[in-house]
């Protein structure tokens, strides 16, 4: 893995957003948002914008991977996921 892989983000965009709990997310949601399949998540607020959802995460995460799965949960209730974007 090369440097780019062990930058921390606190913003990340995600695209062909899939909602399962929700209708939409017009207004900020808090969720954990998990985006590896053996991440333990982090808080985040997301709120969909346009085609995509933008997460604010509220720590610095690390490895975000354009391409990868992000999944959003609220408590053990999932509310949809999609994919990382550049």
């Amino acid at each position: 893995m090369g440097p780019e892989h062990e930058l921390e983000k606190q913003e990340m965009w995600v695209r062909n957003p899939n909602l399962i709990k929700l209708d939409n997310l017009d207004t900020p949601v808090e969720a954990l948002t998990k985006i590896r399949y053996k991440d333990p998540g982090a808080m985040s607020t997301i709120v969909h914008e346009g085609d995509r959802i933008k997460v604010e995460f509220r720590k610095q995460v690390k490895a975000v991977a354009p391409g990868q799965s992000a999944v959003f949960y609220d408590g053990n209730d999932l509310i949809g996921g999609g994919f990382i974007d550049k």
